[in-house]
């Protein structure tokens, strides 16, 4: 249903395949996986989405980061190699995405040249446009009405599957209903979404759920597969 969330499932797949593909002993797996990463790899770049870039950027560190102490060095040498994965990370996407349009332009250019008649449009793939006047393509309007939101029910929120109906009724005038593009039902930030929806006491709980899994993987980590 929206780009950023399937480009959040590809990582998923993507590391998960860089995993298998590491520890398998069959060939044919290996190959299998190693098709399946460079297809979500190009579903996270092709879709442009910076949600995808950074959750890739974060995998890739911890992913690098875990599988590097597990070799017995150093906590420096495994930062050194999980920041020169993350800039490989980002020198790939950037890189894919350029060689593309260049390939594109010079390809419909020609075909332009050659059939002077019908003029082909040269559609290439980037967000500058879109992002120009608003780099956060309209998220600080959205966070500022879950911090609206918020404001009228800060101890329990309004649930997740209410902000639509509870900011008609509530907050009318906000941008999340009536700003004319669309209807939003979130606020394209989990953390926002999790204290209009559940309050300071679904966001303490939360956030006490995330640390203590840190916590365990942390002190865990050399039994970790």
């Amino acid at each position: 249903t929206d780009p950023n969330y399937g480009s959040v499932l590809s990582v998923i797949a993507l590391i998960s395949g860089i995993y298998f593909c590491i520890t398998s002993e069959k060939m044919w797996m290996r190959i299998l996986m190693l098709i399946s990463v460079a297809l979500q790899a190009m579903f996270i770049i092709f879709s442009v989405s910076r949600t995808g870039l950074v959750t890739t950027c974060v995998c890739t560190f911890i992913f690098s980061f875990i599988y590097s102490l597990h070799g017995k060095k150093k906590i420096i040498y495994a930062c050194i190699v999980s920041m020169i994965a993350v800039i490989a990370v980002v020198i790939v996407d950037k890189g894919v995405i350029m060689s593309y349009n260049y390939a594109i332009i010079q390809i419909v250019e020609a075909e332009n040249d050659k059939d002077s008649s019908e003029k082909e449009e040269i559609v290439k793939i980037g967000r500058e446009e879109e992002l120009q006047e608003d780099v956060s393509n309209r998220r600080f309007e959205l966070w500022k009405n879950a911090i609206e939101i918020t404001k009228t029910s800060p101890v329990v929120g309004v649930s997740f599957g209410n902000f639509i109906s509870y900011a008609k009724k509530n907050l009318p005038g906000c941008y999340m209903v009536s700003h004319g593009f669309t209807v939003f039902n979130a606020f394209h930030n989990m953390f926002m979404d999790l204290i209009a929806s559940q309050g300071i006491i679904g966001f303490i709980m939360f956030i006490g759920i995330m640390i203590a899994s840190l916590c365990y993987l942390i002190r865990y980590y050399k039994n970790i597969s």
